[in-house]
């Protein structure tokens, strides 16, 4: 007889911004509404040196991180707390040259946002590459809207460069990143539907800057995970 054993997708909400950048919530209050969630990981991720918004500047990592940390500890027993940043991939906005990758590599994870957008003047994935080889923890493609940037590629060379790289991909339900009132990754359903039995992690992320009611509203990108089968490709594992 067929037993079929239906895979949990573990909640998640791992791209936040705070008051330490361009969030009008602090830390705390991410953390205790990801709680209300009933989510299992949150991460604060703010933006890191970037000229476009208000973000922690160059010397402030350290002390970024260091106050996520006591929060981390704080809530252990509730929720699993992550430390990440998010670095522009423009390099007109983002001064590559002074990356502190010490500093970064203590994080938990860093996202990269407008990776081969041109509209926002991101660099392409082979330059993003070059960097990624001096950051330890994992890095993800933040609310990329691949079936737009990636639309000359061919999935599977781009998975097999996603996974020599141990890029993640981020799904984010939030419709400041989205077309037509539907989020970005509902364009690229064929790449997704690729990424089952491969190494190629996923994520949830919210992009939470102003409605804290944001943090919790991870549903749609929960069907998606369920619909394609990727609950084995979730970034959790690793955390």
């Amino acid at each position: 007889m067929l037993i079929l054993v239906a895979r949990m997708i573990i909640m998640m909400n791992l791209h936040n911004h705070t008051t330490f950048s361009d969030g009008r919530f602090s830390p705390r209050e991410i953390i205790e509404a990801g709680i209300e969630a009933d989510f299992a990981h949150i991460a604060i991720t703010d933006h890191y040196m970037t000229n476009k918004v208000d973000s922690i500047p160059y010397d402030g990592l350290m002390n970024y991180i260091q106050d996520i940390r006591v929060l981390k500890e704080e809530f252990q027993d509730k929720i699993i707390v992550l430390c990440g940043v998010e670095i522009d991939a423009c390099k007109k906005r983002t001064d590559f040259a002074k990356m502190p990758y010490e500093d970064l590599n203590k994080l938990d994870l860093v996202l990269f946002e407008y990776v081969q957008n041109d509209i926002w003047n991101g660099m392409p994935l082979w330059e993003l590459l070059g960097i990624r080889e001096n950051i330890k923890p994992p890095v993800g493609l933040a609310h990329n809207d691949i079936g737009k940037n990636f639309s000359h590629s061919k999935y599977d060379e781009l998975i097999a460069v996603l996974e020599a790289n141990n890029i993640f991909i981020e799904l984010c339900p939030s419709l400041r990143n989205s077309k037509l009132n539907t989020p970005f990754y509902h364009f690229a359903e064929g790449f997704f539907a690729s990424l089952r039995d491969t190494k190629v992690l996923i994520s949830i992320g919210t992009d939470t800057h102003t409605n804290l009611k944001n943090v919790g509203n991870i549903g749609d990108a929960m069907d998606f995970i369920e619909r394609y089968g990727l609950q084995d490709n979730l970034i959790t594992k690793i955390f």
